[in-house]
């Protein structure tokens, strides 16, 4: 067994299950509880966070699968 192959096979499941709907709205929900920013709303902010998730995901997914 390729251990190299092993690895990428791990970590295309962790971004799949970070990527699941699920886990996004359990981390947002996560960090929405943890930052608070006044001058916006609460579902303002789990939009900002969602999208800052996204992005985040984005990039890890790019930098290791190279």
């Amino acid at each position: 067994m390729d251990l190299k192959k092993v690895a990428e096979d791990w970590v295309d499941s962790k971004l799949e299950e970070l990527e699941s709907e699920e886990t996004k709205k359990e981390i947002v929900d996560a960090w929405n509880k943890d930052v608070n920013i006044p001058i916006i709303g609460e579902k303002t902010e789990a939009k900002i966070l969602s999208a800052l998730l996204d992005s985040a995901l984005a990039i890890a997914k790019k930098v290791l699968k190279k």
